[in-house]
């Protein structure tokens, strides 16, 4: 079930609708395992120990949006490494069940909608097929869509836009990531934050992504 106000549901006209912790709840174990990874990554070209590289991984995600942009960022390391190691390869049937609720709702709403993620392509369409969404989507946008700056940089919301096709007030951003959200309010999208979260920039909050309609119009 939603937690929405009074107000009723946000009008846009399009919706740039996140991956991983949206899709799917964020403690769901594919992510424990792919931090996994990515801290053996991190130990393994910086030469840490497992706490101080857990640190950074956690540091940087919050600082630059991913921990590949982090580490080109201050330590001039390739991202698509990064991403080649820890995830492009991750058999998310492994992990993933499909999703019928999530891909009835996602069918039910006329916006166009586009997966807007920092991941990369490949690791988006392997979650998507386990998740039984392929094909529920009318555009990707990831990471290489941003040139590997990914969410929150203003200019990957404005490229994201051009992509849906319609100006941010006509768009619905919906992610799990409060810093996200708060950055495509600044920007003046529309917002739904996914998960329980601090909801404060956000102007409607859902469960999960079945309860998206409640969330949303066409208008």
């Amino acid at each position: 079930m939603s937690r929405l106000s009074d107000r009723g549901p946000i009008l846009c006209r399009a919706l740039l609708i996140d991956l991983d912790g949206t899709l799917y709840p964020a403690d769901h174990p594919i992510v424990a395992h792919v931090d996994e990874l990515m801290n053996r990554y991190v130990q393994s070209k910086l030469g840490l120990d497992p706490e101080r590289a857990d640190f950074l991984r956690v540091s940087y995600t919050q600082q630059y949006g991913t921990l590949a942009r982090g580490l080109q960022e201050r330590h001039d390391l390739d991202p698509l490494e990064a991403y080649e190691v820890c995830c492009n390869h991750i058999d998310a049937r492994g992990f993933l069940q499909p999703d019928p609720a999530a891909r009835a709702a996602l069918a039910g709403l006329p916006h166009r909608k586009v997966l807007f993620s920092n991941a990369t392509r490949p690791y988006c369409e392997r979650v998507l097929e386990a998740l039984g969404l392929t094909g529920a989507f009318e555009a990707l946008f990831t990471m290489e869509s941003s040139g590997y700056r990914g969410k929150p940089d203003p200019e990957t919301f404005r490229a994201a836009a051009e992509l849906a096709g319609h100006k941010p007030p006509e768009i619905a951003v919906v992610d799990d990531s409060p810093g996200n959200v708060r950055a495509a309010r600044a920007l003046g999208f529309r917002t739904v934050l996914v998960g329980s979260g601090d909801a404060e920039h956000a102007e409607r909050t859902i469960r999960a992504i079945a309860d998206l309609p409640d969330a949303v119009a066409f208008g």
